[in-house]
């Protein structure tokens, strides 16, 4: 009976423990191949541990534990990384501070797939955090287009580009639009969870002969090589009955709106 009253008080201590032990991190972020990533991160751990040799960490990709040995993507200890990982990463918070925020440069889209944060307070007190930040490397820009498009109803589609590299800026432009009735263009700028996105807007009203028309987004960054384009194709259903006659010999179509 001795023993149970004893381990009641270890366990429920233990509890506690395992219960400051926490981080925050966004849950999805995405970034462009070969620029630039950073991961805002900072975490907690217990109020009673003190750090006799400093803070230290390690970065882990798809997996959390170091008995399944997962890729190191960073490690403060050593210089010692997964090779797809050697020159890429650099860590930008200060572990003392419980900051362990991480810049990931020149990525590739091998390089989506959830990253974990493990912290060693020295001794036996290291923890693997089991949240994990889910990244996504994009090759071309999103691009929201509504499921049914429909001649002379108003038609907004919207370019999106992830803004998570603080050293380089994306920018939005519209390709193949010189042929549009009175195009117009908006700019937004979205941030949540420390990640942001930027976007940019097209409104116009299509015509049936806009059935079949490319449209084009390009992301970039200024003053680099980097450019990044989508080409999608209108599917524009005719909200309209289509005539035909003949005027000197040769036919012609015409379009009348239904009523």
């Amino acid at each position: 009976m001795w023993c149970l009253e004893l381990l009641i008080p270890l366990l429920l201590i233990i509890s506690d423990a395992n219960c400051q032990w926490n981080i925050w991190l966004p849950r999805d972020i995405s970034a462009m191949t070969n620029s630039c990533v950073v991961i805002p991160c900072s975490f907690m751990y217990p109020s009673g541990i003190r750090p006799a040799r400093g803070v230290h960490g390690i970065w882990y990709f798809g997996q959390p534990y170091p008995q399944l040995f997962p890729p190191v993507v960073f490690k403060s200890l050593t210089d010692v990384v997964h090779e797809s990982y050697k020159g890429r990463t650099k860590l930008l918070g200060d572990l003392n501070q419980r900051n362990c925020t991480l810049l990931i440069g020149n990525i590739g889209t091998e390089h989506s797939g959830r990253y974990y944060f493990r912290a060693d307070i020295g001794g036996a007190n290291k923890y693997s955090y089991p949240d994990y930040a889910e990244l996504k490397v994009l090759d071309q820009p999103n691009i929201d287009i509504p499921e049914e498009i429909v001649s002379d109803e108003i038609l907004e589609l919207t370019c999106y580009a992830p803004d998570n590299c603080p050293d380089m800026t994306p920018e939005i432009q519209w390709m193949y639009t010189d042929y549009l009735p009175d195009p117009e263009f908006s700019a937004e700028y979205t941030e949540e969870s420390n990640t942001a996105v930027i976007s940019n807007t097209l409104t116009f009203t299509p015509r049936p002969m806009h059935n079949g028309q490319l449209l084009g987004c390009r992301v970039y960054f200024p003053n680099t090589t980097l450019v990044y384009e989508r080409l999608i194709s209108l599917d524009v259903k005719c909200k309209c009955i289509e005539t035909v006659g003949v005027m000197c010999g040769s036919p012609f179509w015409k379009w009348h709106l239904k009523t």
